[in-house]
């Protein structure tokens, strides 16, 4: 074989390829929009069946029964699904009449077996589930799957505890979860502000440890921006001065949020920061507590050597009233060399969004022209 009878079977092979790569991924395509168009009408068959039973008035619902015990495995995998949708829409009459629906059709004794599987995912959908029934059994098959070999199953099991008001000690719970991956979801976030909401002393005392990682030291000051109770402020102050970079800026970002003014001090420290994301996020705190008095302090920030920082700053002072803004408008008339006047053109673009730009006193006309072309170049 010579060379052009080499280069020409070759490329027969590689177009060959090529068209048996495209029919393959048709014929993928077409499979995975069947078994959609297929489960959105099983999904719509079930949800019509758990609504008209939570619409009636009688208890006894036998077809309705029926026919969720006559559904194949795909048609249960749907259903779970549905109810862990509805899971977060639904209260009160309505929940309890589709938990009794469920439970009479096999559906918790089902998820509870599931638990077991060698399917990880279908682990955590059962784990999911059973956040609506709250009886014995449920809460001892729950308290068991924090013991799961997969994170996200035990996060599950959690959730679905805490949902049942069934969670076990915080430090217990706390090793269940104590994987870095785990604790850095978005869900043990969510788990931990609702447990602020509903028991911020406990968070403080396991706040206290001294021995906490980084990682749940994070979470911890996340959630503790949803509680109500301002003892936790020194929680906060003490996170807003750790070594780690997240946890400084995750505290600040909580003591925004809480906006309480006791937090000035620690705030105006931040603003100094040696790091710029935590000189940032201060600024944004600032803004939100309504701390005027640092009005120059954040204006010095304006000509920051970060763009974020600069931006944060320039929207702290828009929204500390008059004397912030006024702040903002003698930026942008003023030019100077620092960051080639960064400071004044960030200032420019802030007064530009917040509608406030035509009352910048220029000095002249040059000078309005700089500032006005300032956010451009920002």
């Amino acid at each position: 074989m010579n060379l052009l009878q080499f280069i020409w079977w070759t490329s027969l092979v590689l177009a060959l390829s090529s068209l048996m790569v495209m029919v393959v991924l048709v014929l993928r395509r077409m499979r995975d929009e069947r078994r959609a168009r297929q489960e959105q009408h099983v999904r719509s068959v079930i949800q019509k069946i758990l609504f008209n039973y939570m619409d009636s008035d009688w208890m006894s619902g036998q077809k309705d029964l029926n026919n969720l015990m006559n559904m194949n495995r795909a048609a249960q995998h749907v259903l779970r699904k549905l109810t862990i949708d509805l899971c977060h829409l639904i209260q009160g009459q309505e929940r309890q009449q589709l938990t009794s629906l469920l439970t009479r059709s096999g559906f918790r004794n089902e998820c509870v077996r599931d638990l077991r599987s060698r399917i990880v995912e279908d682990r955590r959908s059962a784990a999911s589930a059973l956040q609506l029934f709250s009886d014995t059994t449920t809460e001892q098959a729950l308290l068991a799957a924090l013991d799961d070999d997969d994170g996200h199953v035990r996060l599950a099991a959690a959730s679905s505890l805490k949902m049942i008001n069934a969670l076990p000690d915080l430090r217990i719970l706390i090793s269940k979860l104590e994987e870095k991956d785990v604790l850095a979801s978005r869900d043990v976030r969510t788990l931990f502000r609702d447990m602020a909401r509903r028991k911020p002393l406990a968070l403080r005392q396991l706040a206290a440890d001294s021995g906490n990682d980084t990682q749940l030291k994070i979470v911890l000051a996340d959630a503790m921006s949803e509680t109500s109770d301002f003892r936790v402020l020194e929680d906060l102050y003490r996170f807003a001065s750790d070594d780690d970079l997240d946890v400084r800026t995750t505290a600040l970002r909580s003591l925004g949020a809480l906006q309480h003014p006791d937090a000035s001090a620690v705030v105006e420290h931040s603003l100094s920061d040696a790091q710029w994301q935590v000189r940032a996020v201060a600024a944004g705190a600032a803004g939100q507590i309504g701390l005027e008095y640092l009005v120059p302090q954040l204006t010095r920030l304006l000509d920051d050597d970060s763009w974020w920082v600069r931006f944060r700053s320039a929207e702290a002072l828009s929204d500390l009233g008059a004397t912030g803004q006024q702040a903002l408008r003698e930026r942008a008339a003023t030019i100077n060399s620092v960051n080639d006047n960064a400071g004044g053109r960030m200032a420019a673009l802030v007064l530009d969004e917040h509608g406030l730009h035509e009352l910048v006193p220029f000095a002249d006309a040059d000078q309005a022209a700089s500032v006005s072309q300032g956010p451009i170049h920002a």
